[in-house]
């Protein structure tokens, strides 16, 4: 038998319900028939069967004259139902332990399910690192044959570059030997003579001022200064223009003159031109004189073509010379004027022309001359 079953049967026996009213039955008596009380035997087997916390009340010696056995059956009942709250509550505990078991199981499968997968990413994630250091360690086996081949290829390339280099300056010597050399009148139409009476007078100028120069070229002297010379001495000047001291002036027209504001201004067109055609649009220019600086300031107003002018003779520092070549497109060094070798010196490369004409005309012409050939 359960305890709810002995607790209704000793309620049944006290003759009480759930609430402590008597029971109700369908014929109400007159008069309340008398329940005769549990004896001790039987209280003991009750107790045996509702549990430990359910303990007959000791008879007080004070009350035991007063107390009846329906009181005592009364606290009993009241212990039982203790009892049995007490066991609800468990009983409730119990069925929470259990479904937060429950749900500490089915995270914990959820957990594994997760540590499984992120093992398996773990394990993808190692295999494609140790592929990574493979494919790492082919590419660089691959660059370490490429550099022993480019070296190869380096030293094959410095050898033939020695070897045309070797062969371009054989062929440069044979040309010159076997060229022939100009003639006195081919050098003076290089210089911008055209007629006889100009040749007479550089000619005659010639005698007068460097006879030994003239003496030698015309003896065909190999390797004769007398070209240079040309190019730097001789100057085209107008009739109301006086050239320089040492030059070889030679009378032209106003239009041929190098010295006037027509030829300067007709050279530096020329030169504006070539410089178009060789797609250069800044050139830098070093050395000549203060005036010739000022009229070429001058001359570039309203000219596509941007000049930068640096003094030949103010001292200059390399980084100023680098910033110049930089800034620029062709960088003339203007030899035969107002240039020291402290400042030359210090520009370097392939943009550095150099350019000998005293003339301001003359070396505007040159340098026409030479950004046609480079435009060709």
């Amino acid at each position: 038998m359960s305890g709810m079953d002995d607790l209704d049967e000793l309620m049944r026996a006290l003759g009480v319900t759930p609430k402590g009213q008597p029971h109700k039955t369908g014929v109400q008596p007159t008069e309340p028939k008398p329940k005769a009380p549990l004896t001790a035997k039987q209280l003991d087997a009750l107790h045996k069967r509702l549990g430990a916390s359910i303990r007959p009340v000791k008879p007080d010696k004070k009350t035991s004259s007063n107390s009846t056995p329906a009181l005592d059956s009364v606290e009993h009942l009241v212990g039982a139902k203790r009892r049995l709250e007490q066991m609800t509550m468990l009983m409730d505990e119990v069925d929470t332990m259990s479904a937060n078991t429950l749900q500490a199981e089915i995270k914990a499968k959820e957990l594994r399910k997760r540590a499984q997968r992120a093992q398996s990413k773990a394990e993808e994630t190692t295999r494609i690192i140790r592929e990574l250091k493979a494919e790492l360690q082919e590419a660089q086996e691959r660059n370490r044959s490429l550099e022993a081949q480019l070296k190869d290829k380096s030293l094959l390339s410095s050898s033939a570059r020695a070897a045309q280099s070797a062969t371009q300056a054989m062929l440069d010597s044979l040309r010159t030997q076997t060229a022939p050399s100009p003639t006195l009148r081919q050098l003076l139409r290089a210089r911008g003579l055209t007629h006889a009476t100009e040749f007479s007078q550089a000619l005659l100028l010639l005698a007068e001022q460097a006879p030994d120069l003239l003496l030698n070229s015309l003896r065909e002297v190999p390797n004769s200064p007398l070209p240079e010379s040309l190019r730097q001495r001789i100057i085209l000047v107008g009739p109301d223009e006086t050239p320089s001291p040492g030059c070889i002036s030679v009378s032209v027209s106003a239009e041929r003159c190098e010295m006037g504001e027509t030829g300067l201004k007709a050279g530096y067109a020329e030169m504006v031109q070539a410089a178009e055609l060789a797609g250069i649009k800044h050139l830098g220019l070093v050395g000549g004189s203060v005036p010739y600086r000022k009229q070429l300031k001058q001359l570039a107003e309203g000219h596509a073509l941007k000049l930068r002018l640096v003094s030949g003779t103010a001292r200059r520092q390399l980084r100023q010379a680098e910033a110049d070549v930089r800034s620029c497109d062709v960088v003339v060094l203007w030899g035969g004027t107002e240039l020291s070798h402290a400042v030359s010196e210090l520009y370097r490369g392939e943009k550095i022309w150099q350019i000998s004409h005293r003339g301001l005309s003359g070396m505007m012409s040159e340098i026409a001359m030479r950004l046609l050939d480079q435009a060709l």
